[in-house]
């Protein structure tokens, strides 16, 4: 039987919870909801959704343990870092007066529970790490730094590769109706923050010019700023006005495909030498492919404006990190 921890159980770790407990899985899975912070309100979810799956008649082989103890994390084959923190409306304001963007500045706290949840992964050496928490890419630096020989690979440029398509698909049936979301194979890669951009090679094809590219990638960019903005207007000030269905939805294909099944998907790992000599074994957002247990990383052909884009990722992620470390002098 495999073993997934759930590290940071709030929304997205309960959407999860949610949509595993009412999906069939003919292989039995234990799931560790390690919720330290709020380990009675993950665990009233839990129980609540034992009574749904019976009405959904479920049959699940997804098996849930709610704990507030490290302990349970023992021989995890794979691990879910959702946990974060969230600055106040006053901290939001200061660091965009500072040049800092809404994710980047989420770092302030999340630095130091990924440095907390590193101490506890002696409990699970082989886990593959799945991070979830923002700012993604530099909280997989982070663990990386802590735990070298981990598999750590970063989710996010799946979820704007979904807002993509939805956008590219929004401007552009109109003049073909007869296409469908779904044959939208183009993908987002690079870093989930400002500077993620478009995969030359997969929108070759498609019937649409750079210029609705680029409103999509805009609109695409934006797109979870004001999902946020959208929930703070009916939500009370302590909530987490982010989304969290899109990302519980990622979360749960990217286990599922883990336990049995597969999934291309790009997230956070190693340029590889083949894909650009120059940027090799620095880290972004590139295709994955995970299956059966194991992650491996997809050779990508880039093309030249690829690597200008990646090069750009990788300096404005150096400049990010220096900003947010002036900011929480």
């Amino acid at each position: 039987m495999k073993k997934i921890v759930v590290y940071g159980a709030g929304q997205i770790g309960t959407c999860v919870m949610a949509e595993l407990a009412l999906h069939a899985s003919s292989d039995a899975v234990e799931v560790v909801m390690y919720a330290p912070h709020n380990h009675q309100r993950v665990l009233g979810a839990k129980l609540d959704l034992d009574d749904a799956a019976v009405m959904a008649a479920s049959e699940s082989g997804w098996r849930f343990k709610v704990t507030d103890n490290p302990d349970d994390f023992a021989d995890a084959d794979a691990v879910v870092v959702s946990a974060g923190g969230l600055p106040s409306k006053e901290e939001y304001l200061r660091a965009e007066q500072q040049g800092i963007d809404d994710r980047t500045v989420q770092g302030k706290f999340n630095i130091k529970i990924m440095r907390a949840f590193a101490d506890t992964m002696h409990k699970c050496p082989h886990a593959v790490i799945f991070v979830l928490s923002n700012p993604v890419d530099m909280m997989c630096d982070i663990i990386r730094e802590m735990l070298p020989t981990h598999q750590v690979y970063g989710l996010g440029c799946w979820l704007d590769t979904a807002r993509f398509r939805r956008e590219l698909w929004e401007i552009i049936h109109k003049e073909n109706p007869r296409l469908n979301v779904s044959e939208i194979k183009a993908y987002i890669i690079g870093h989930h923050n400002d500077t993620m951009f478009v995969s030359a090679k997969s929108v070759e094809g498609l019937p649409v010019s750079p210029q609705q590219i680029e409103t999509a990638l805009t609109n695409t960019r934006r797109r979870g700023l004001f999902i946020t903005q959208t929930n703070a207007k009916a939500a009370t000030p302590k909530a987490n006005n982010g989304s969290y269905w899109a990302p519980a939805i990622m979360v749960t294909d990217v286990l599922q495909a883990f336990v049995s099944g597969e999934l291309l998907l790009p997230m956070n790992r190693r340029i590889l030498p083949q894909e650009s000599a120059e940027l090799a074994n620095f880290y972004a957002q590139l295709p994955c492919r995970i299956a059966n247990g194991a992650v491996e990383a997809v050779p990508t052909e880039l093309t030249t404006s690829d690597i200008a884009n990646l090069r750009n990722c990788i300096e404005t992620s150096r400049a990010n990190v220096q900003k947010l470390m002036e900011f929480v002098k």
